[in-house]
């Protein structure tokens, strides 16, 4: 009798054992469902917000493109007015300096100095005298005619040929294409990222590349910080 109590005992004890076992498995598997599902939900949530960020990038480009393309003369200080309308800092993350490049063809490189002169670029508190970066002739230059927001951009020299700074393909790849093109760029010892998009004559994108290279005006772009906009889409989510 006593051999049979004992034989029971174990059996109920292994049959709890078991049972705890199952109930521990199926807790941590929940836990394990819950803790995915949960992770799931919150990528998702940071990869909708960081694609609807670079969107909004992609579109301040092309308003841009569109505002120069028709008002290509306008002043450096309609330009702030504009850009200050936007509210850039609280409402768009990571944008670090906004710019249009006039291509300035060497016919015309006299009459580019003097329109810098009569907006204020070589005047004002802390004149920038202008002069070509590198020196020497060449059938065009592209120089930072309106741009605004951060040092980066506050400190170029005006006379600065970004289209040798940067590389032919710089230009030449989104005026062909007439397409907005992305590229990392190393500033002030970090790299960070700038969208730039080809502007016309008139705002007009022309239906041949034949057209789009005889009707370039410049490029209007920006530069953006995306670990900044990294942290705002992460910033919402905690663990």
């Amino acid at each position: 009798m006593q051999r049979r109590w004992r034989a029971a005992t174990w059996l109920l004890l292994a049959i709890g054992v078991a049972g705890s076992i199952a109930a521990a498995t199926a807790w941590r598997s929940n836990v394990q469902k819950e803790s995915h599902r949960v992770f799931d939900t919150q990528a998702a949530d940071v990869a909708a917000s960081i694609s609807v960020s670079l969107a909004r990038v992609d579109d301040m480009t092309t308003t841009m493109r569109a505002l120069v393309g028709t008002r290509p003369h306008m002043t450096d200080a309609q330009w702030n007015a504009w850009v200050a309308s936007l509210d850039i800092a609280h409402r768009y993350a990571g944008v670090l300096g906004l710019a249009y490049v006039e291509i300035v063809p060497a016919a015309r490189l006299a009459a580019f100095q003097r329109a810098l002169r009569a907006d204020g670029v070589e005047s004002g508190i802390a004149p920038r005298p202008f002069a070509v970066i590198p020196a020497g002739p060449r059938p065009y230059y592209c120089f930072v005619r309106l741009g605004s927001l951060g040092p980066e951009l506050a400190n170029l020299p005006p006379g600065l040929d970004l289209c040798v700074l940067a590389g032919k393909d710089w230009m030449a790849k989104p005026r062909d294409t007439a397409q907005l093109q992305v590229a990392p760029v190393v500033l002030g010892g970090r790299t960070v990222a700038q969208v730039i998009a080809p502007v016309y004559t008139r705002g007009v994108i022309p239906a041949s590349v034949g057209q789009r290279r005889h009707n370039i005006i410049g490029l209007a772009g920006e530069l953006f910080d995306f670990n900044a906009i990294l942290r705002t889409a992460v910033g919402a989510h905690r663990g």
